[in-house]
């Protein structure tokens, strides 16, 4: 009987030892994945820590951006407008010009007319 209750207990503290191990391998591991962890948290901060700053500038250069935008878009929509001003103004000079050499013809080409029959009439 003793012997069984040596060869229980010897079980029982094997047991033991075997949770102690398992405990003391899992404690590792969740040191090392808290190590990590930490490590992750610190680089990200390093990384993050001015982001807040960044944001703020990036919004006012965005803002500054469309404000120009705007602007050029305005300025743009005025030279539009000259540019089709001076084409419309192309178009009525070319028109205008097309008509006096036709009107100027005709007055030569009345006038010559009338300088021909004054001549044929005076002799």
């Amino acid at each position: 009987m003793v012997i069984t209750v040596l060869v229980f207990n010897v079980l029982i503290a094997s047991l033991g030892f075997y949770v102690a191990w398992r405990l003391w391998q899992l404690r590792r591991t969740l040191a090392k994945a808290a190590d990590a962890l930490i490590a992750a948290e610190h680089s990200t901060h390093k990384v993050l820590h001015g982001a807040p700053r960044n944001i703020s500038k990036g919004q006012s250069g965005v803002a500054q951006a469309r404000q120009q935008y705007r602007k050029a878009a305005i300025q743009l929509e005025k030279a539009q407008k000259l540019l089709a001003l001076l084409g419309l103004g192309q178009i009525v000079w070319n028109q205008y010009r097309s008509i006096i050499p036709a009107q100027r013809n005709q007055r030569l080409t009345l006038f010559a007319r009338m300088i021909r029959s004054s001549v044929r009439g005076a002799s």
